[in-house]
């Protein structure tokens, strides 16, 4: 497999998780970092070329393909503009935040035959692969699922206000963790035969909505049992609390602990008869993206990226923000 030079747009917190995933990936090579502020010569790793404006950074260095790790609502901008120079990419989540600025995305991708992926690093969790992996002894120990309950929370608020700029950067809780939590469930509920995921509300908890999320659904399993499941999203929580619960006929459960990368199987009376420790000696977010990157430099050499799955997941993505938009309009 080839070699690719990639380079980074952005060079903010995750744009550092990057450096330390690319370590682990030798057939990728970092060659250029671009951000419009100033940056310590100190944070740029030795050979790096640094550039304060991306088209810069198209025209002089000898990059092939390139990663989005700008603030949120810049990505389809941005992606655009790298397809344009030429080069293939890596996005961030959300790859939009509007139904139009997708579509224009990926058929721009398409008129100039580059690839545009997004990095949808929440499915690689570890505790997520584990599962994908050894599902089918796991679910023999359980009825049909019935629910599930995707919590992504943090706590970036405080008195009703966002804290800090970073968490601003992020957008609100669902267009922060609102494509992890689909991305999750897109890769965990196909080995579960679930079908027909369809959104029947969107609610939220206390004043400020946009901030604490929760998103119900119905869904389909085998012999046309039905299902409900949760997304929640929130800034407002005191500590952070990333999990799956998957409840079945039985009221057992099988939780996937998304910080702690572990994978339990609890019984009707909340005793955990099998734990899997998930984790290795690097950091939880450097294990995403190990996998992230993997993935994209197979899909560089192999020229197949992963818009059918983002559309998908972008179906669901675009819904609750609709249902967001339209309770704004409500309580105005």
């Amino acid at each position: 497999m080839h070699i690719r030079n990639v380079g980074i747009v952005g060079f903010g917190d995750i744009a550092k998780t990057y450096l330390q995933a690319l370590d682990h990936c030798p057939m990728l090579r970092l060659v250029a970092i671009t951000d419009i502020r100033p940056v310590s010569a100190t944070d740029i790793p030795p050979g790096v070329q640094f550039f304060n404006r991306a088209k810069d950074m198209y025209q002089k260095s000898s990059i092939d393909a390139v990663i989005i790790a700008t603030p949120y609502d810049t990505h389809a901008e941005m992606a655009i503009e790298a397809v344009f120079s030429g080069v293939d990419v890596l996005v961030e989540k959300p790859i939009a935040v509007r139904r139009n600025e997708f579509s224009f995305v990926a058929s721009t991708a398409l008129e100039q035959d580059r690839l545009v992926v997004g990095a949808l690093h929440a499915r690689y969790g570890r505790e997520v692969e584990w599962f994908l992996k050894n599902h089918e002894d796991l679910l023999k120990k359980v009825p049909p699922l019935t629910s599930f309950l995707v919590r992504l929370n943090d706590p970036y608020m405080k008195n009703g206000m966002v804290t800090t700029n970073k968490e601003l950067s992020l957008g609100t809780p669902w267009l922060d963790s609102g494509i992890n939590a689909l991305s999750i469930l897109n890769s965990i509920l196909a080995p579960l035969d679930v079908s027909e995921l369809t959104l029947e509300s969107v609610g939220n908890v206390g004043d400020v909505f946009e901030f604490h999320t929760l998103g119900t659904y119905s869904f389909t399993t085998p012999w046309n049992k039905k299902g409900k499941g949760i997304i929640e999203c929130s800034w407002g929580e005191k500590s952070a609390t990333k999990s799956t619960r998957l409840g079945f006929a039985d009221a057992s459960s099988i939780v996937l602990d998304h910080g702690k990368e572990t994978v339990q199987l609890i019984d009707s009376g909340e005793n955990v008869v099998f734990y899997q420790d998930c984790r290795n000696d690097r950091p939880r977010l450097v294990n995403h993206y190990v996998r992230v990157l993997g993935d994209f430099a197979t899909a560089l050499q192999t020229r197949i990226s992963n818009l059918d799955t983002m559309r998908e997941i972008n179906t669901h993505f675009f819904a609750v923000l609709d249902e967001i938009e339209n309770l704004k309009k409500v309580t105005a």
